[in-house]
């Protein structure tokens, strides 16, 4: 089964791309991309990367680990809707959306949006950020322009009290349904040598959102996904 060269081709057809103009693109040559459409060949993560970036899907997609081509494609309607609620009253938030975030870095940024008007005291992030990232599996340099916004946010809703009191009671509405559902963005793995396994954060590939309580598992930082090729 060629999962990687049907979705390759899928993927270049969708953009109007030719073999020729994909290989041009990535620096190969035409009958590379044939054999990877073919399943002769298979590119290398460099090369993948590449065709991930052009094609506007994340390598899991590409590689058949996953259906969802892009996670900042599938934000829920939910998590949309209250987007669009919070611009309504600061359209500043709107910026937000430049930042191509995924869903798991949109609930992340709200939920510090909950903590500032949860606080009386300020509306600056707290030191417990750190924390709250590395729980999550968000990189800070993905999120920290955005955090600028919602610092931003937080600031003018406290001055609206019809604002800061219907988003609030939205927020923690939402956030109660949703921590129920106890996602976890559980880690793949790719290379690992069977002798001397290495399970360093440089060789994640990428991650799966899993339904910890659906699965019952208990802790999931002791469970990841691993890649075979056949």
């Amino acid at each position: 089964m060629n999962i990687l060269g049907d979705r390759i081709k899928k993927e270049r057809e969708k953009l109007g791309l030719t073999r020729e103009d994909l290989a041009k693109k990535i620096g190969v040559s035409y009958s590379a991309i044939a054999m990877y459409e073919q399943g002769n060949r298979e590119p290398n993560k460099e090369l993948t990367l590449k065709m991930c970036k052009i094609f506007d899907c994340s390598m899991d997609y590409l590689m058949g680990i996953t259906n969802v081509k892009n996670f900042k494609n599938i934000v829920s309607d939910t998590l949309s809707d209250l987007g669009i609620e919070i611009t309504h009253y600061i359209p500043e938030f709107a910026n937000v959306r430049n930042f191509n975030l995924s869903e798991n870095e949109m609930n992340f940024l709200l939920n510090e949006l909950f903590i500032l008007l949860k606080s009386n005291n300020s509306s600056n992030i707290d030191a417990g950020i750190v924390s709250r990232l590395k729980k999550s599996n968000i990189d800070y340099s993905n999120i920290k322009y955005a955090l600028f916004i919602i610092e931003g946010t937080a600031r003018n809703l406290k001055e609206n009290e019809e604002a800061f009191n219907t988003i609030q009671s939205k927020l923690k509405k939402y956030f109660s349904n949703f921590n129920e559902k106890q996602y976890y963005m559980c880690p793949v793995y790719g290379q690992i040598s069977a002798r001397q396994p290495n399970w360093a954060e440089e060789n994640i590939e990428g991650r799966i959102p899993i339904n910890t309580n659906l699965m019952n598992i208990v802790n999931p930082e002791d469970h990841f996904f691993l890649r075979v090729n056949r």
